[in-house]
């Protein structure tokens, strides 16, 4: 749970201080960041996935399993389900994971409310995860690392993009717990 919120966080973080034309202000109390106009919260207007957005979001996330399953960063295919500039994050923290030597396993269970359009095209997915079985393990010796079990759904929002045509995850950001 730590490994992905930490995850989501920086993911959020990256993009949002990529994108910032203000002045830095100074540091408030720690919190969940605010996606930027182009991913709509749950307020807004939500239909049903596209069966070609929901294929195409699933792929994501089993790609994204896949590689956090491996503990020697083989060609995953998470390149091909996944667009920048999250693709370099979790490229990042799959090398820190493995600089740990530790790997995740398991399955994340989706709760999608649906879809809304983002603002610079694509379109935003409203998810509830839950984490419970996506656990991490010592990549060495396979055992379970002490971690919080019980941990709570996770309310994200994925941003999909057409990619030459292929449907790729391009931003996420986490909402904290799910409602």
């Amino acid at each position: 749970m730590k490994r992905l919120l930490a995850i989501l966080t920086a993911v959020a973080t990256a993009i949002a201080t990529g994108a910032c034309t203000k002045p830095p202000k100074p540091p408030g109390p720690p919190g969940p960041p605010k996606p930027p106009a182009d991913a709509p919260g749950p307020a807004s207007s939500i239909v049903p996935l596209s069966a070609e957005i929901r294929t195409a979001y699933l792929a994501y996330w089993a790609a994204w399993e896949t590689a956090n399953a491996e503990s020697d960063l083989p060609d995953t295919g998470l390149a091909a389900h996944t667009g920048l500039p999250l693709l370099e994050t979790l490229q990042a923290n799959l090398v820190a994971a493995r600089a740990r030597h530790e790997v995740t396993r398991g399955a994340v269970t989706h709760r999608i409310s649906g879809m809304v359009p983002a603002i610079a095209g694509g379109y935003t997915v409203v998810d509830c995860i839950d984490l419970d079985r996506w656990l991490l393990h010592d990549a060495r010796t396979g055992a379970v690392l002490d971690q919080l079990v019980d941990k709570p759904s996770q309310l994200t929002l994925t941003t999909m993009r057409s990619d030459s045509g292929v449907w790729k995850a391009t931003s996420l950001y986490p909402q904290g717990e799910c409602p």
